[in-house]
């Protein structure tokens, strides 16, 4: 078993449990007594680097404060089971006692991302029928402008609450003591079960079903106005039980990778959303704890020496944390301090495995975190299927951007060849996937098509898993005028390969060649001469159409363009480069390169 607490493993069924705060109450009951440490997060707007922390018991007490705070809201906007709690802060310590008081009330948590814009904020308030919408002080001008104009609009029912000052938890569990011990001494308290848990039972008494919705995600709206998916108890858990937890099993060595109550997971982010919530499930059943931030995002430095004092063993990243902790690194390389080089490898070592999620982290910047001792490893999900798999999370596994299936999650998918020699798949998943969320499937059956490109390695004639290598999506590919068939992201992600290069993107649909638009990295590429950094590129693209036919290679260097240093690629907001948008934003300087070769 994966999950260990006190020594003993516990992996329960994803249907255990009829919802999230089910679960969460039960690991409240379970490591009350021990007084797990449950949350350490540092103390905000102090340039100290002090960090107080929250037991299993503390949590659930000031979910329950705050779920009594916001009740009163709730009430005067005739909420519904179907309501949900929206919150827009950069304080990921607020996000999370705000998603257990969300649960606690039995509403949906819907979380905002502060680089959204208001037209998204107020699209997705109005589809999600937010009934509370909690803000930072860093977000109230946005907030409050957001609820004004829903107003102006005539929805007079939601209601704000911005924690302008602190969000002062010692204060929080201060008063809910005090409340506590007004309670009339003739209510039951067996001292079997922490206070909080028996009050919150008599706050709200609504039925709960595994497939009623609990968190909102939204969809990066890059082309469009984003639209919800919704989560569920039952999506949530088997996300994390039958994907993360099932992956860790099926790890080479994966009794070592066992996540027990000693575990600490340092979550380097400002909100808690999908990948976060997955990997909180089996943290809590171990009775493990996680490490939360401040404000803003730790930096390297700040994220070492939280592993030395803490001694983090778990990690999640999205790759741009990543990009910039392998930066930090290959700077003090140029030091040539020896001893803190190596007692930096020790506490990278410490870390069981990295996840990385989101846009493929680039492969070099991967291999170098792993040279120096993290083992970096990936997550393959997206917003509508939760987790789907990992790759194999053994330290030994340097192909740690390929994933490897399970024996389970195959029953819930299918492989459909998508070219004549069937190098190439594409991912289907099984309206029987029970992480699958509400109402995304877009085939008749209710089936997902994920348009995800995959290649398939198999060790043996024998081997019925084998292991994945996404390639890019059919909605990515590219047709040229002679009818060639170009899959952009092999070449882009071997071109992404040179340092200097930041970011590129592959045209040429309806043309009669291909083209590639290069961004460079300002700080790397202003250490090169024209010359030299012109040379890069080249090298880069012809080393990338080894991945072409031969009818679709790029010719370097008269296709391809090199963007200003001062220009860049459309992006959306995870980072991925936006087609479409760079030949609209491009669109005369890629006229004239084509004009130049036809």
């Amino acid at each position: 078993m994966t999950v260990e607490t006190n020594n003993q493993p516990l992996v329960p069924k994803y249907t255990d449990y009829n919802s999230f705060l089910e679960l969460f109450e039960t690991c409240v009951d379970r490591h009350h007594q021990q007084d797990n440490i449950f949350i350490r997060y540092k103390v905000p707007n102090t340039n100290t680097f002090e960090f107080k922390t929250l037991t299993y018991s503390q949590v659930d007490t000031i979910a329950t404060y705050l779920a009594n705070q916001w009740e009163p809201m709730l009430l005067r906007s005739n909420s519904t089971k179907q309501s949900c709690i929206a919150v827009l802060n950069d304080s990921p310590i607020q996000a999370i006692l705000s998603f257990f008081a969300t649960l606690k009330l039995g509403l949906i948590y819907f979380p905002l991302s502060m680089f959204d814009s208001e037209a998204a904020i107020l699209h997705l308030l109005k589809k999600s029928k937010t009934s509370i919408l909690i803000a930072s002080k860093t977000n109230r001008e946005k907030a409050f402008h957001c609820i004004e104009m829903l107003r102006n609009d005539g929805d007079e029912r939601i209601g704000i609450q911005v924690y302008d000052h602190e969000f002062d938890i010692d204060q929080m569990l201060s008063e809910a003591k005090a409340m506590d011990s007004m309670r009339s001494p003739n209510s039951q308290d067996d001292g079997d079960y922490p206070s909080s848990h028996k009050k919150r039972r008599t706050l709200i008494d609504k039925k709960t079903d595994p497939s009623d919705p609990i968190i909102y995600m939204h969809t990066s709206g890059s082309t469009a106005l984003p639209k919800l998916i919704s989560w569920t108890t039952q999506s949530s858990l088997y996300g994390s039980l039958g994907g993360i937890v099932d992956c860790i099993q099926h790890s080479t060595n994966g009794t070592e990778l066992m996540i027990k109550s000693t575990d600490v997971l340092l979550y380097p982010v400002l909100t808690i959303s999908g990948p976060e919530t997955e990997f909180l499930i089996p943290t809590m059943l171990a009775g493990g704890s996680i490490l939360l931030f401040d404000h803003k995002p730790p930096t390297p430095s700040e994220q070492l020496a939280a592993m030395e004092k803490f001694g983090v063993t778990l990690m999640i990243s999205a790759p741009v944390g990543l990009e910039i902790f392998a930066e930090y690194l290959k700077e003090l390389d140029k030091e040539k301090d020896d001893t803190r080089d190596k007692h930096h490898t020790n506490l990278l070592e410490g870390i069981k495995f990295c996840i990385t999620y989101g846009v493929q982290l680039q492969i070099p910047i991967g291999d170098y975190l792993r040279s120096k001792g993290l083992n970096i490893q990936s997550l393959y999900g997206s917003t509508e299927t939760s987790c789907i798999s990992l790759s194999n999370l053994s330290k030994h596994n340097n192909k740690w951007y390929d994933i490897t299936p399970t024996p389970r999650l195959m029953q819930h998918i299918m492989l459909e060849p998508y070219n004549e020699d069937s190098s190439l798949y594409h991912l289907v998943i099984r309206n029987s996937f029970p992480s699958l969320a509400k109402g995304v499937g877009n085939r008749p059956n209710g089936d997902y098509a994920t348009k995800d490109l995959l290649t398939i390695t198999k060790k043996s004639d024998n081997d019925s898993l084998g292991i994945w290598t996404l390639v890019g999506r059919m909605d990515d590919a590219i047709n040229t005028k002679f009818g060639d068939k170009v899959i952009p992201g092999p070449m882009e992600k071997e071109i992404r390969n040179e340092e200097i290069i930041q970011h590129c993107t592959i045209i040429g649909d309806n043309r009669e060649c291909t083209a590639v638009l290069v961004e460079l990295n300002f700080d790397k590429a202003i250490k090169y001469s024209p010359v030299e950094m012109t040379s890069k590129v080249y090298d880069a693209v012809n080393r990338a159409n080894k991945y072409a036919l031969s009818e679709a290679m790029i010719s370097v260097p008269s296709m391809v363009y090199i963007l200003p240093l001062n220009k860049q690629l459309p992006k959306t907001k995870k980072g991925a480069v936006i087609r479409k948008e760079s030949i609209v934003t491009f669109y005369q300087e890629i006229e004239q390169m084509y004009k130049n070769v036809l």
